[in-house]
């Protein structure tokens, strides 16, 4: 079998049909599709009884709820396919994504391959808040090239989900990758993707658009503020600084320390000033000094390595500077000021597609 695309379903039975159908009508044949249904209190359970009884390429497992992560993990053991894909119960898989992907991985033989996607965020009244378009070229990345390529491809945000990628089941299999539980509000799909990327030898990327996504604010974890939220960014630092490790790649460089404050750093004092935080400046302070004792956090800069972040981004460099001087109320006052200039920049894309 070529393919098994997993996806987890709760209570999803306004969207599930349209998503299976897509996937269903993929050219790719050779698939199966692992419906898992993680204790869905709708009518979902008895719509994917009738999506595997209607198309044998379906199949189901019914499970009690284990959230996102290990209804994956779930997939995962169930899977037969020669590569992985992952689907939400909601998204649109375009014409091309299974076949057009695969081909490019037996073309080189890879390990992973990612491909262009459209990302819309929509609120609870079903207006258009952002979208994201994200295309890549058709290239092929040995482990030295992917090396080299790693701060530009992760500025792209090609590392962080899962769903706009082809994964060799052998490799999940044989360095026992899975999704970690412990992530219960969000950053789970960039963590298995970094723990994968460290093992990947033979990478590619592929040209087109064959995925959208969608991510409902009332619904998604972005709309929702508690300090797993929080943890789940630090947690995702400490991976990537082992990655980083693993494939030795120099964490203390200037693409690496400003791609840490845009993945890592600045999520975080984003979420501090999150429109459902509570926290006093106090709060918010303290679990700023917290990051300190966090290797992942601890940034080493000397004046020559801030001037040079400085010509590269003047924003980061002085949110990078402060941090490292322990200046932790002055972050603070500087993530309510970044969190405002990021809440204009949203009106004005919200203004873009109107």
């Amino acid at each position: 079998m070529k393919v098994s695309v997993i996806m987890p379903v709760y209570n999803g039975e306004k969207f599930l049909e349209t998503t299976v159908k897509t996937i269903l009508d993929q050219s790719l044949d050779d698939l199966e599709l692992i419906l898992v249904n993680d204790g869905s209190k709708d009518g979902s359970a008895k719509m994917c009884d009738e999506f595997a009884q209607m198309d044998p390429r379906v199949r189901v497992i019914h499970q009690k709820n284990q959230g996102i992560c290990g209804a994956r993990n779930t997939g995962l053991n169930a899977a037969r396919g020669e590569y992985i894909a992952f689907a939400d119960q909601d998204d649109d898989c375009l014409p091309g994504w299974l076949s057009d992907n695969y081909e490019v991985a037996k073309e080189y033989d890879a390990d992973l391959v990612k491909s262009g996607r459209i990302a819309e965020t929509i609120d609870e009244n079903g207006n258009l808040l952002k979208k994201d378009v994200r295309e890549l070229q058709k290239k092929f990345y040995d482990r030295e090239e992917l090396k080299k390529a790693y701060f530009e491809l992760r500025d792209k945000n090609v590392f962080s989900p899962v769903w706009d990628g082809l994964f060799r089941r052998e490799v999940i299999q044989k360095h026992q990758i899975h999704f970690r539980t412990e992530f219960k509000q969000g950053e789970e799909d960039t963590a298995f993707c970094l723990e994968f990327l460290a093992c990947v030898n033979r990478f590619a990327t592929n040209t087109g658009v064959y995925f959208k996504h969608y991510e409902r604010y009332a619904t998604s974890t972005s709309s929702v503020f508690n300090i797993e939220s929080l943890n789940g960014l630090v947690r995702s630092a400490v991976i990537e600084e082992k990655v980083l490790e693993k494939m030795g790649i120099d964490r203390k460089s200037d693409k690496a320390l400003l791609s840490s404050a845009k993945h890592h750093l600045i999520p975080v004092l984003v979420q501090l000033y999150h429109r459902n935080c509570n926290w006093n400046m106090k709060q918010r302070t303290g679990y700023i000094r917290k990051l300190h004792d966090v290797p992942a956090f601890q940034y080493g800069m000397s004046r020559e390595l801030f001037k040079r972040i400085w010509a590269q981004d003047r924003k980061k460099a002085v949110i990078l500077h402060e941090f490292v001087k322990g200046h932790d109320r002055t972050v603070t006052m500087i993530a309510r000021f970044y969190k405002t200039l990021l809440e204009r920049k949203l009106r004005a894309t919200v203004r873009k597609y109107e």
